[in-house]
C-alpha cells in the first residue's frame, strides 16, 4: 500500500500542475453531486477522485503496465528534499542486488529475460527492483543501464 500522500503533501509544498478535462453531462452531474462530499469545488472533487484511484490501483497498474507509483512519488519528493528518500529493502531485493553485483563482474551485457531466469525471478519484478533501487546498486558498486531489452554496466 502506498504511503499517505496527504501527510507527505502537508510536509512538502509540492508544485501544482494544471490539467484541463472535458467530461460528458452525466459525469459533470456526478461531480457536482460530490461537491461537499469529496471536495469544495468540481476541481477539488476530481482531484480527490484521481488521488483515491491512484491509491486504490497502484498494485494493478504496476502489474499490468509496469508503472510504479511509489517510485514516481520517491522521485518527485527527492527533487524537493534534495536528498534521496530511503526505503527499507526487502530480503529479496537485498539478495538480488548482491547477486547482480557479483554477476556483472563477469557479464558485459545480458537480456532482461535471461537475467531474470538466472536470478530465478519474474522479469517485471527484476526490472522493478533494478529501476527502483538505483542508488542501492550504485552504493554496492554497480551502475546499470538498460537499452533494447538488455542490462549492461556503465
Amino acid at each position: 500500500m502506498a504511503p499517505n500522500t496527504e501527510i507527505i503533501n502537508q510536509e512538502i509544498d509540492l508544485e501544482t500542475k494544471r490539467i484541463t478535462v472535458s467530461v460528458d453531462e452525466v459525469t459533470d452531474r456526478i461531480v457536482e453531486n460530490l461537491i461537499g462530499v469529496k471536495g469544495k469545488s468540481k476541481s477539488s472533487v476530481i482531484y480527490q477522485i484521481i488521488r483515491d484511484w491512484i491509491e486504490d490501483n497502484s498494485e494493478a497498474v504496476l502489474n499490468n503496465w509496469d508503472i510504479n507509483f511509489a517510485t514516481i512519488r520517491r522521485q518527485v519528493l527527492s527533487k524537493y528534499k534534495k536528498v534521496s528518500i530511503k526505503k527499507k529493502l526487502s530480503e529479496t531485493e537485498i539478495n538480488i542486488i548482491n547477486r547482480l553485483t557479483e554477476l556483472f563482474k563477469t557479464i558485459k551485457s545480458i537480456n532482461a529475460d535471461e537475467l531474470a531466469e538466472e536470478l530465478n525471478v519474474d522479469t517485471k519484478i527484476l526490472r522493478n527492483i533494478i529501476f527502483t533501487n538505483r542508488l542501492e546498486l550504485e552504493t554496492s558498486g554497480l551502475k546499470l543501464a538498460y537499452e533494447d531489452g538488455k542490462f549492461f554496466p556503465t
